[in-house]
């Protein structure tokens, strides 16, 4: 090998690990709680994400995730501070749809946002026509591509003690990677 050639070589290979790691485009998905009836609680509460039991597969996998949404809100009677809303595509629309009709009344179905597989945070996806409140993030199982986050249901309900992790930087920051964060 002439020294060109090895000067080459040892110039270019320390680069290769960031050069594909610059290439890596982060995975954001949903994945439903596996729970039996006994687990779950009248009303939602905070759960450790961490710990939670995965269901195998993403119920909304990071194709069908359109968008991720922060929205400043402005109105006084809440002050809110952000609201955030998750962007979903028609497929992912269904597959929420078809969850509201066997979401039980009481007490929701668990979910967990994670980035490469890493758990973010959980909530709850809540059947529409629910009257239980919940303390802990919510998301109303609607007919919409735009899954609002709600802080307890209703609004005055979240648990004061617990900060809201949807604004998590390395959520946000993988949004940002994949040109799927909408600030507005």
């Amino acid at each position: 090998m002439s020294t060109a050639w090895r000067i080459l070589v040892f110039t270019l290979f320390p680069l290769i690990p960031s050069l594909v790691s610059a290439q890596h485009k982060p995975k954001i998905e949903i994945y439903l709680v596996d729970e039996k009836p006994a687990a779950m609680q009248t009303g939602g509460g905070y759960f450790d994400c961490k710990t939670a039991k995965l269901i195998t597969h993403s119920f909304i996998t990071d194709n069908e995730i359109t968008g991720y949404e922060i929205i400043n809100d402005t109105a006084t009677r809440y002050n809110r501070g952000k609201i955030y809303r998750i962007h979903l595509d028609t497929n992912a629309q269904s597959k929420v749809e078809k969850l509201n009709r066997n979401i039980p009344l009481c007490c929701g179905q668990r979910f967990v946002v994670t980035v490469d597989e890493t758990p973010i945070y959980g909530g709850y996806f809540w059947n529409v026509f629910s009257s239980f409140g919940c303390t802990w993030l919510t998301i109303i199982a609607s007919h919409s591509k735009i899954l609002k986050i709600e802080r307890g249901l209703p609004y005055d309900y979240f648990d004061k003690n617990l900060s809201d992790p949807s604004g998590d930087i390395k959520l946000l920051m993988a949004f940002k990677a994949t040109g799927r964060l909408i600030e507005r």
